[in-house]
C-alpha cells in the first residue's frame, strides 16, 4: 500500500467583498483543505488588536483536535502562524505514526 503524502501550506484568507478594510488572517491547509485559521485578536468588542491567535478545527482524519489560543495576548502574526503550523504538523505526525504502528499504542 502506498504511503499517504500530506502537504501543509499557509495561505492568506480570501478578500471579503462585504467589508472594506478588514484585516485578513491566514489559513493553514493540508492538501488544500483548511484545518486551522490565524486571526487578529481584538481587545473586547473594540477594534484594537492585542495580538494574533490560531484556531484549529476538529479534523479527526488528520488527528487534529479543536484548539483555540485566543486567550494568549501579545502574540505576533508570524509567531501565531508558526505555532499553528507546528501544532498541525505535530498532530499529523502523531496520526501517521499511529497508523503505521509506531505510535504509543503499538504492540511490540
Amino acid at each position: 500500500m502506498p504511503k499517504q503524502r500530506y502537504r501543509v501550506t499557509v495561505a492568506r484568507q480570501p478578500r471579503s467583498s462585504r467589508v472594506a478594510g478588514t484585516i485578513r488572517g491566514w489559513e493553514v491547509r493540508i492538501n488544500g483543505g483548511e484545518v486551522a485559521r490565524v486571526r487578529p485578536n481584538y481587545e473586547g468588542w473594540g477594534n484594537k488588536i492585542v495580538g494574533w491567535y490560531f484556531a484549529a478545527h476538529d479534523r479527526p482524519e488528520y488527528g487534529i483536535a479543536h484548539r483555540n489560543t485566543c486567550g494568549e495576548k501579545g502574540v505576533s502574526e508570524e509567531d501565531a502562524k508558526a505555532r499553528a503550523v507546528a501544532y498541525v504538523k505535530q498532530r499529523l505526525a502523531a496520526k501517521v505514526a499511529e497508523q503505521s504502528g509506531e505510535g504509543e499504542g503499538a504492540k511490540r
